[in-house]
């Protein structure tokens, strides 16, 4: 059912099944129409500043850490890893970044840092035992979470575990599209949370109206976040007057 989903939503696809739709229907005398809509809606969704647009609910955040807040742990959730030629496992380069801001966060804060990522190939290594490699600092790791849910789900076994004590807030360092899934949920379960946002003042120019090629990419990333905070909410995993 997910793929099927994935199928009819993520770019180009809708374009593709639209023009099939056309072509199946012989529908020549709106073709020349269609056809306009079709490359007007290409154009603007392929522009920077479209896609800023898209994301900004995802990005844009009230809970973010400020200087001088008391932090109680560092959780960074992971984000995929790969098999190389020689069949060796590696921690994706949006996990090892994640997980060196951690890493600084929790040396700042003379705290502890939680890295949680279970392992979704069958490999017998987890992520977060793939990304812990990469860093210097001791971490606490989930080794068993797949999900962004099992993520928040397990850290209560794992400050029960570890007699952490939860006076301040999670220090959630993800991606800033993910942040927003990751900050309700957790706000759902009764944490306290605060988001590592890097500071970025970004200027636009003309260069954010003219169509770029990874403009889909960023595109598909963000339909699948709100996809998921949707069916989150949907399963109960968002519950929506623990975050409002």
């Amino acid at each position: 059912m997910k793929e099927y989903l994935y199928n009819l939503v993520f770019f180009p696809l809708p374009i593709i099944w639209l023009m099939f739709f056309i072509m199946i229907f012989k529908l020549k005398r709106y073709s020349y129409f269609f056809f306009k809509i079709i490359f007007f809606s290409l154009f603007i969704m392929s522009m920077p500043i479209f896609i800023d647009i898209i994301e900004y609910p995802l990005k844009a955040s009230s809970n973010s850490y400020l200087e001088g807040n008391n932090i109680s742990i560092v959780l960074v959730p992971t984000a995929g890893s790969y098999k190389d030629y020689n069949n060796n496992w590696h921690p994706s380069s949006s996990s090892i970044l994640r997980a060196a801001t951690g890493e600084a966060l929790a040396k700042k804060f003379n705290t502890t840092l939680v890295i949680s990522g279970g392992d979704l190939h069958n490999s017998g290594l987890s992520e977060a035992f793939l990304v812990s490699k990469m860093i210097n600092k001791d971490a606490i790791l989930d080794h068993t979470s797949k999900n962004t849910f099992q993520t928040v789900i397990n850290l209560q076994y794992i400050i029960e575990k570890n007699n952490i004590i939860m006076d301040y807030p999670i220090l959630l360092v993800t991606s800033p599209i993910h942040k927003l899934r990751t900050f309700m949920t957790l706000k759902s379960y009764g944490y306290k949370v605060k988001i590592f946002n890097k500071k970025f003042n970004k200027k636009y120019s003309i260069i954010d109206f003219i169509p770029n090629s990874k403009s889909f990419i960023h595109l598909n990333n963000a339909l699948y976040e709100y996809i998921g905070i949707l069916k989150y909410i949907l399963s109960g995993h968002i519950k929506l007057n623990s975050v409002l």
